[in-house]
């Protein structure tokens, strides 16, 4: 899969160029990608992909075994490092593509799902890597109810075996509940 990045803010070939190196020199995203530095095509479209209104963009080669998840935190570090740089715009090899403007958990999340949505549903370029008509929408994390307050986490077994003690009750020492 290739993924083309760049911005199209004025005066944002620096940043590219800085994410660029960033990209290169992170082992994650190295181990199962090719991060390119080129020029950006031309109106009739001289390099793959669409011009995206930029000087410079990076074409990024994924290859097996490559981990969306390792691209997205890899941004992240570089914005968290970067944070008035300009918005980033990710392209998909199908002609999706996703905006970000920061190195925030919910971005991460974008980035993953764009590159892991499968593309037998494209999306028109510029969109914004939504999940595909139909699809089921994240599910929320299961949590553990947490124990009342005042509550012993851990009682003491009954004398029957059945963990139902009496722990905290007042009794005889060495019975249930007894000190």
């Amino acid at each position: 899969m290739r993924v083309l990045i760049a911005t199209t803010a004025d005066g944002g070939q620096d940043a590219v160029r800085d994410l660029y190196r960033w990209l290169r020199e992170d082992p994650d995203v190295r181990r199962s990608a090719t991060p390119t530095l080129v020029p950006a095509p031309d109106a009739a479209g001289e390099h793959p992909g669409t011009a995206m209104g930029a000087v410079e963009i990076i074409d990024l080669v994924l290859g097996q075994g490559f981990s969306a998840l390792n691209l997205a935190l890899a941004y992240a570090a570089w914005r968290g490092q970067r944070p008035a740089a300009p918005p980033i715009v990710i392209q998909l090899g199908d002609g999706r593509s996703v905006t970000v403007h920061d190195g925030s958990a919910e971005t991460v999340r974008r980035i993953v799902a764009a590159l892991e949505e499968p593309t037998g549903h494209p999306q028109p370029a510029g969109s914004d890597a939504a999940p595909a008509p139909g699809a089921a929408p994240d599910p929320a994390p299961a949590v553990a109810p947490a124990p009342a307050l005042g509550a012993d986490p851990d009682p003491a077994p009954a004398p029957d075996g059945t963990g139902a003690g009496t722990l905290g009750t007042p009794g005889t020492p060495g019975t249930p509940g007894g000190s």
